[in-house]
């Protein structure tokens, strides 16, 4: 089974202050027996994520590709802004998605409600490890609780990164907790 690492160094609480977390996640398979991998990357691409963020976004998807996948991983990518689509259905590791364009609102309950339709739609594969990562820059309203929890339903982890040098990670720390996941914060490429 593909195995999940987190390295966290965490930062000194200061009053009425979120506490920030740093360091690696790492996704390896241990061995050829291993389940393959799905993973779901749910990107914010509003007018927030234009430049640093973007860049970041698209570096990460990138580096996932020619660097982490092993040939029966799956990645899926939803991107959102004021609303949410599917950008790129499941794809393997030679997949080529489309670019990225950043515009518009935050609407993190618009990203979740997708990602729960996208994980209906293809069902619960327990063959399969399933692992979403969302990235954004926290700028945002808070999605629903309960939608949030309902991802690991789907048999999927919900790990939230916090990009860019401005993130706010608030938001992005409770839907980590809430999916099982954990927060990492990521303000370039080479955090992430």
């Amino acid at each position: 089974m593909p195995s999940l690492t987190a390295n966290l160094s965490r930062d000194i609480a200061l009053c009425n202050k979120p506490l920030k977390s740093s360091g690696a996640l790492i996704i390896q398979g241990d061995n050829e027996e291993s389940l393959p991998m799905d993973l779901l990357m749910i990107l914010d691409m509003s007018g927030s994520m234009q430049g640093e963020g973007e860049n970041i976004l698209r570096e990460t998807v990138i580096f996932t590709l020619d660097n982490l996948m092993r040939p029966d991983d799956r990645l899926a990518i939803i991107t959102f802004s004021s609303g949410a689509s599917v950008h790129s259905d499941w794809m393997g590791p030679d997949g080529s998605p489309s670019g990225f364009n950043a515009s518009g609102g935050t609407n993190f309950g618009a990203a979740i409600k997708e990602a729960l339709s996208f994980l209906g739609s293809r069902g619960n594969d327990p063959s399969r490890a399933g692992i979403a990562l969302f990235l954004s820059d926290g700028h945002g309203q808070a999605a629903n609780d309960d939608k949030v929890r309902t991802i690991t339903e789907f048999g999927f982890t919900m790990h939230t990164m916090g990009v860019t040098s401005g993130a706010q990670p608030l938001h992005l720390q409770n839907m980590a907790e809430l999916a099982k996941g954990n927060y990492f914060d990521a303000p370039s490429f080479n955090d992430v």
